[in-house]
C-alpha cells in the first residue's frame, strides 16, 4: 500500500512532458492488452486455463485507473 501511494505521489512530482509521455505510455500498454484480448476471442482459444483470460482483464481494469490517475493529474 505505501509502495502505490509512494508511486502516485512520483507521477504528482513529474514534469508537463513526463506526465504526457506517462499517459502515452499507459495508453499503449491498454492497446496492447485490448489487442491480445481480441486476438484471442477470434482465435476462441486460451493459451491456459481460465486465469489467463482473467488476468488479461484485470490489467486492462488497472490499465484503465492508472490512465484516469494519470490524466485528471495533468
Amino acid at each position: 500500500m505505501i509502495q502505490a501511494i509512494s508511486s502516485v505521489w512520483l507521477v504528482l512530482a513529474q514534469t508537463d512532458a513526463e506526465k504526457k509521455l506517462t499517459v502515452l505510455y499507459i495508453l499503449l500498454f491498454g492497446l496492447f492488452l485490448m489487442l491480445l484480448l481480441m486476438d484471442a476471442r477470434t482465435k476462441k482459444e486460451w493459451t491456459g486455463p481460465k486465469i489467463v483470460k482473467n488476468t488479461i482483464i484485470v490489467l486492462i481494469f488497472i490499465a484503465a485507473v492508472a490512465l484516469l490517475i494519470a490524466y485528471f493529474n495533468l
